[in-house]
């Protein structure tokens, strides 16, 4: 039973990132509410703050994410260095 619950929040959890990063991208950091988050991602407004205290820690998490996402192809580059450093740089 765990299993599912924990799939399911991780699901939640997911799709409040994307809608949040689609939003952020759409309409900005403003103009991105929670109410819009809530509705793109087919979860509660309360949902949202269950998982987030606010608009900031969104933001966070996305930044976060993405950050984690470049150091961890800069370790592939590192790791292979591809022939040019055109080819590095498309990696990143």
């Amino acid at each position: 039973m765990s299993g599912l619950r924990e799939r399911q929040k991780a699901d939640r959890h997911r799709r409040i990132i994307d809608a949040a990063t689609a939003l952020f991208r759409e309409a900005g950091y403003e103009g991105a509410k929670i109410e819009a988050i809530a509705a793109q991602a087919e979860v509660s407004i309360g949902t949202i703050y269950n998982y987030y205290q606010n608009k900031g820690d969104i933001l966070g998490a996305i930044v976060s994410m993405e950050v984690n996402e470049v150091l961890n192809a800069g370790r592939g580059v590192v790791a292979s260095p591809p022939a040019n450093v055109g080819d590095a740089l498309d990696t990143l």
